[in-house]
Parts: C-alpha cells; structure tokens; sequence
C-alpha cells in the first residue's frame, strides 16, 4: 500500500486483453436467501456479503494474495513490534453485482502475528470482521479517512475508468479494543 501500489496490481492472468474481461468470471451462484450468514463464497472465487436477511449486499473477487515481510509504511501503520513482522497484502475489485462494471478496488494489509493460525496460501481472505470472529479477536474501532484524488493506470485498468479520473480514497486502520491494529485497509471507489 506503500506509494508503489500501482507496481503491485497485475491482472489474474495474462489470457484476458482488458480488465473487464479478466472479472467476466465474476458468476452469481444461488444460495437460500433467508441463510443468516455474513459472506458465501462462489465456486468462481467470487465472495458475495449476505446480510442477515439474506440480501447480497457486494460481490468481490480477489486479484493477488501475498504474505511478504513489512514494509516501513505497514510497519508504522500496523505498530508492528518488530521490523521482521509479516503481513498478508490482499489486493481484490468489488462489484455491486456479478455482471456489473467493478466499483472499487482495495488493497488491505493484515498484521499476521494478530491472526494466530491464518494461512497466508490458503483461499480468499474474508473481510475484517469475519476474520476477528474466527479468531477470537474483539475488534473495537476503526478510523477512516476520505479524499480524493485521480485514478492511475492501474486504478483506471480495475475500475474500468479513464486514467486520470476522480476516485474517492478510503483509507481504514481497523484496531482491537485494546487499541492494537489489525487491518490497515485503502479503498479506491468510483465516484
């Protein structure tokens, strides 16, 4: 999420000519609408977010997913305890529906030492709540910060957007209730 984060964003495969065509795998697989579940996965690596009554609420489809050693910015963002400290970097395109244009691109970075047991190599990774749930963690807040600024190239490929055009930046810090943070999270959103 460091200012290098348009070298980090890469296409799924190189098989697809736009980005648009590399989410046409993006499906909309049925599932009982009265399930009270917070997220269902597709078989296609689509994750859909299901509120309690069972209305798809956002549809995601996860593009890289890597566990590396802490950069100087995720370090002092995550107040990492030491400079060797892993982190998991998810980079992923939400929809508002499976065959809509994508809205929103994140990049989120979590502190790896704070999910005990989270496989770096294994599926997608859920969102931030799922994730304390399954991990005995209590989140308590998070700060967020808006502003806006203009699409890069990589943004714009994603987001299926002109290069240069106005997105809206949110960027999240996620903490425990003891204050530790856990998700340090930037959203680029179509505006």
């Amino acid at each position: 999420m460091a200012t290098s984060s348009s070298a980090r964003l890469s296409m799924p495969s190189s098989r697809w000519q736009t980005p648009i065509e590399a989410y046409a795998h993006v499906r909309n697989v049925r599932y009982p609408t009265g399930a009270l579940s917070d997220s269902v996965r597709s078989r296609h690596g689509v994750k859909r977010l299901v509120s309690a009554i069972g209305v798809i609420v956002a549809h995601v489809a996860s593009i890289t997913q890597t566990a590396e050693t802490a950069n100087l910015v995720e370090w002092a963002k995550l107040a990492l305890s030491f400079p060797q400290a892993r982190v998991l970097r998810v980079t992923r395109v939400r929809y508002d529906a499976p065959y809509d244009p994508p809205v929103a691109l994140e990049e989120v970075v979590l502190a790896l030492d704070r999910f005990p047991g989270l496989n770096p190599n294994g599926a997608d990774v859920p969102d931030v709540v799922e994730l304390a749930q399954l991990h005995n963690l209590s989140l308590g807040r998070a700060t967020e910060r808006v502003s806006v600024i203009q699409a890069t190239k990589a943004m714009a490929l994603h987001l299926g957007i002109p290069m240069g055009s106005d997105v809206l930046r949110l960027e999240r810090i996620a903490e425990t209730v003891d204050g530790e943070p856990v998700e340090w999270r930037v959203v680029f959103r179509k505006i």
